[in-house]
């Protein structure tokens, strides 16, 4: 008799580590890609947020003249929706501006954003967001509300767990692209005060250029029918001298060049003492002598007042253009 044994089918432990090998590496490859994805959507979630903060805060200054000193102003102005508002990282963001001006807070020359990462990726991750920023910059822990315009810190190092993201813009037009660009005009009567630009860069000087636009040779307004021939007219500004480091808002006058205070339009309530300005002036001379400025008579001349940042050669050595005509700079 003969006698067949069959041998059991089945799989060696061998072939069943193998295969649980091949299972675990395709499963950590997908948990890797899910989690580079992910971070890369916060990432990009929280860029989107930041570049929308700034424009909502550009959009603001636009619209009131000033930086906004809080998120609630941009939500209650509809520049943003209302509510909390969060990152990536469900950190809450924070607004605000580098002014030194405690009457006008909102007077700054920069606007900032600041948000918060955590994590053992927040160097990495803050590193990249910054990078895809205006004027920005990861700094080391802190709070966003002390970070928020960006102030001295430590940047954020690969031992953080906790990075600050600050991203920062400056005044519409004022910019270092459009700083040679004209940034104000308007028209003055004499003895008006115009506030000095804030420049993007110390190279550059704030200058002004004033220039008559109507003259009138009425030198008394108690008799304004009496209205004599011109001999000549003049526009010109007073204001600090450049040796000048203190910030003034009284600027010489157009008399003996004296300084005096400027007051808000229709008021007697000064400017902002902590401000610069220049004061517009106008010298009309007729046949019967130099026209008198009173209440009555600021009809007599009006001057149209240009304001710009001025590169640094252009007002150090004007030879070069080939003119040595200067517009005033204090």
């Amino acid at each position: 008799m003969i006698y067949i044994r069959h041998r059991a089918k089945g799989f060696s432990l061998i072939e069943v580590l193998l295969v649980l090998a091949i299972i675990a590496t395709i499963m950590v490859s997908i948990l890797g890609y899910t989690t580079q994805k992910s971070d890369e959507m916060r990432r990009d979630r929280t860029v989107m947020q930041m570049e929308q903060f700034l424009n909502a805060g550009l959009a603001y200054y636009t619209s009131f003249g000033s930086w906004p000193t809080q998120l609630a102003d941009l939500q209650t102005n509809l520049f943003l929706p209302s509510g909390i508002i969060r990152n990536g990282w469900a950190q809450e963001f924070t607004v605000g501006n580098n002014s030194v001006d405690a009457t006008n807070p909102g007077s700054g020359t920069q606007f900032s954003v600041c948000t918060t990462i955590v994590g053992q990726q927040a160097f990495s991750a803050a590193t990249i967001i910054a990078g895809r920023l205006p004027i920005a910059s990861a700094l080391d822990g802190g709070s966003k509300a002390d970070l928020c315009p960006r102030a001295t810190s430590a940047v954020c190092t690969s031992a953080s767990t906790t990075c600050t993201v600050v991203s920062s813009v400056n005044i519409p037009g004022q910019n270092l692209n459009n700083a040679r660009s004209i940034n104000f005009a308007g028209l003055y009567h004499n003895g008006a005060c115009v506030p000095e630009p804030s420049c993007p860069s110390t190279a550059m000087q704030p200058t002004i250029m004033a220039i008559p636009v109507s003259v009138s040779g009425m030198n008394d307004s108690s008799t304004p029918s009496n209205i004599y021939p011109l001999a000549s007219f003049t526009a010109y500004v007073t204001g600090t001298s450049k040796s000048d480091s203190t910030p003034t808002n009284s600027p010489g006058d157009c008399i003996n060049d004296q300084p005096t205070p400027c007051y808000q339009t229709g008021t007697n309530d000064p400017l902002p003492a902590n401000g610069k300005y220049w004061r517009v002036c106008m010298r009309i001379i007729t046949q019967k002598g130099v026209v008198r400025y009173d209440a009555g008579n600021m009809d007599a001349g009006i001057v149209l007042v240009l304001t710009r940042c001025a590169p640094q050669d252009e007002y150090t050595t004007p030879s070069v253009y080939g003119s040595q005509f200067t517009v005033f700079s204090p």
